[in-house]
């Protein structure tokens, strides 16, 4: 059976990538930073360590430098999994240390399952040769460095393709938001800074920054099914007749179909179906009740509403932030999810500058 260390503070992570690995045929051990990880690697030699980056006491750069530094483990494949922000110096340093790889988060499993193994049987293959060039001639051995070197440029042109595709789908979103505004100029920023607002309210939940990435991402189209909708009716300075309103309660499914069949490493288009659902029930367009609502549109839909109520809109001037406080924690437990209402309240009145244009 193959053995793997994963090293990451953030448990649902560990979680979710246990999952993964144990269905791919992996023993998993797991710790939340550098100092347990090297503590478990007393008791056991895995075949591979995955380790994030940023954790407490001991970082996964220290982690790494201790492996290799140690004859016992040294011969053990590092792999660093990090999030997206992470900059080139990171990965540079990366190198430095000695881990074999360097995985950008957000990642579809499969492709991290491909990754893992992939590096899993090149270092096996790379101590298997080493016995064999010791007692090879010196042209085999610069037949066995060639081969060596063709794997690892392999390697990095698979990482660099990887991270090449996220920051296209990262940029088609941002570019698919700005579209959206464009269309309406009464709401211009409204995306933006709803973005904002739920990303943070992600953050003061302790989510890792790759499903908080998701957050913002989501909600920087979540008015996508809009451009199904006339410019008149979203434009409209008057109360909106029935009809005009069964229009705009269409958008979450219109903009559902647009973004479904895209396969984001996060759940964007059931976000963006979600966004109006309730807990109680009472939302659209599937009335969904509390633990059927993803989390991420449970934070999308609080955030739309406290900008909707704080901004200007085409029927009526700017509420305020108070106003718009006084909403959510009026229907709190009732409408929407008591603690991100909490953490929502905390965001804002530590930052109102999350309601000015960006």
């Amino acid at each position: 059976m193959k053995t793997i260390l994963l090293l990451d503070d953030n448990e649902d992570a560990v979680v979710l990538q246990t999952i993964i690995l144990e269905s791919d045929g992996f023993s998993v051990q797991s710790a939340i930073n550098g100092v347990q990880g090297l503590e478990k690697l007393k008791t056991f030699h895995p075949d591979i360590i995955v380790s994030d980056v940023l954790m407490p006491e001991m970082d996964g750069f220290e982690f790494c430098r201790a492996v290799k530094r140690d004859d016992n483990l040294k011969n053990i494949p590092v792999v660093f999994y990090s999030a997206q922000y992470t900059d080139e110096e990171d990965k540079e340093l990366a190198d430095d240390v000695g881990a074999e790889g360097f995985i950008y988060k957000p990642i579809e499993m499969e492709t991290f399952l491909t990754i893992i193994n992939r590096i899993l049987e090149q270092s096996k293959k790379r101590h298997s040769r080493s016995d064999e060039v010791k007692n090879s001639t010196p042209f085999e051995q610069k037949h066995y460095e060639a081969q060596a070197k063709m794997l690892d440029k392999k390697l990095h042109e698979l990482e660099e393709q990887h991270a090449k595709v996220r920051k296209g789908l990262v940029d088609m979103i941002k570019a698919v938001g700005l579209t959206i505004e464009k269309r309406d100029p009464y709401t211009a920023g409204h995306q933006q800074r709803v973005s904002e607002i739920a990303a943070n309210i992600a953050r003061e939940l302790g989510w890792d920054e790759a499903r908080i990435e998701g957050v913002k991402l989501g909600a920087l189209v979540h008015d996508i099914g809009k451009l199904a909708v006339p410019i008149e009716i979203l434009s409209k300075p008057g109360k909106l007749l029935p009809i005009e309103f069964e229009l705009i309660k269409m958008h979450p499914q219109e903009g559902y179909e647009i973004l479904k069949d895209i396969d984001f490493p996060w759940p964007i288009a059931q976000m963006i179906l979600q966004h109006h659902e309730r807990i109680n029930g009472s939302g659209y367009p599937q009335g969904l009740r509390d633990n059927q609502i993803l989390d991420e549109a449970k934070i999308l839909g609080v955030a739309d509403v406290v900008e909707a109520i704080a901004s200007h809109r085409p029927y009526r001037p700017a509420l305020g932030i108070d106003v718009a406080i006084s909403e959510i924690e009026k229907y709190k437990g009732e409408l929407y999810d008591p603690f991100i209402v909490d953490m929502c309240v905390k965001v804002l009145r530590e930052n109102k500058d999350l309601l000015k244009d960006h």
